[in-house]
């Protein structure tokens, strides 16, 4: 059995997206986040200093939980783990990672944004989900069709959020939580 990211996102409904140009940078922007009282942040594996920016702040920072964004492969996931992240987030679903997840039992946020997506997560267990990108598949309308079909799903939406709609999204009941790059400023 996998562990789920609800409890952690339940806590913590903003999750900041970073993507490092210098792994040194996440200590100032995990210390800003740190005065608004944000206590997780998750960086996405799309640079070269992502890896060594997550063992930063978890050697550094562990009052702050460390996600690891952007994991689309088994490889990703057991290198950010071995780095210390203490949890994933994916665009996507992918059964390899489902695999490693459940073998690790470490939280996983896998990504849909169709029923079908949805309904495969489902079957392997899963109930709180990434749904993105939101503003390309319909934002809140596209959640107000999907959620009485799943009114079990809690969903972290992410792709678009900012300041001014982060709030919209987080009084919809099945929101969890959301995430975004402008939510680490």
């Amino acid at each position: 059995m996998h562990s789920s990211m609800r409890p952690l996102l339940k806590q913590h409904p903003i999750l900041p997206l970073v993507t490092l140009q210098k792994a040194e940078e996440a200590l100032a922007i995990a210390d800003r986040l740190l005065k608004k009282n944000i206590r997780i942040i998750e960086i996405g594996l799309r640079s070269d200093a992502a890896l060594k920016g997550i063992e930063l702040l978890a050697k550094q920072r562990p009052e702050i939980t460390v996600l690891a964004g952007t994991v689309i492969t088994p490889e990703q996931f057991q290198t950010a783990m071995d780095y210390g992240a203490k949890g994933m987030v994916s665009p996507g679903f992918r059964k390899s990672l489902h695999e490693i997840a459940t073998k690790t039992r470490l939280p996983w946020l896998p990504g849909v944004v169709t029923p079908s997506e949805i309904m495969k997560a489902l079957e392997k267990g899963y109930d709180t989900l990434k749904f993105f990108p939101a503003n390309v598949f319909g934002g809140i309308e596209a959640l107000k069709a999907l959620v009485p079909v799943f009114p079990q799903v809690q969903f972290c939406v992410t792709g678009g959020i900012n300041d001014r709609n982060k709030d919209e999204y987080l009084a919809f009941k099945n929101v969890i939580a959301v995430s975004g790059s402008q939510l680490a400023a």
